[in-house]
């Protein structure tokens, strides 16, 4: 949710839900490189806004304490490298995604 808490079965089926934000955790890779190494990536956290007014995001519990950049947010196009603030994110635009890496911190 966009309070940073897990959506629940409810909110999956609410007609009129619009944003969403997802984390993939790059040190939870179940997969296994060629030589069985584990796989390990950069995490990411991308807010999805398909609701036609600006959305204020806040990070999950668990991920407030780590820093964060912008990769990319489809309002104003690629940006420079941004640290964001945890635990809010600022507000993403109507009709926007914002797809954040994780910086630096420690591991989740």
């Amino acid at each position: 949710n966009t309070d940073g808490t897990p959506m629940s079965n409810e909110d999956w089926n609410k007609g009129f839900a619009k944003s969403l934000a997802v984390y993939l955790n790059g040190q939870a890779i179940p997969t296994l490189d060629d030589h069985g190494e584990r796989v390990i990536d950069d995490s990411f956290l991308i807010l999805f806004n398909a609701h036609s007014e600006p959305v204020r995001f806040t990070m999950p519990a668990d991920l407030a304490e780590l820093e964060w950049e912008i990769m990319l947010y489809s309002e104003t196009g690629l940006e420079p490298e941004l640290p964001i603030a945890a635990p809010e994110t600022g507000e993403v635009e109507g009709w926007s995604v914002m797809l954040l890496r994780k910086r630096n911190g420690r591991e989740t």
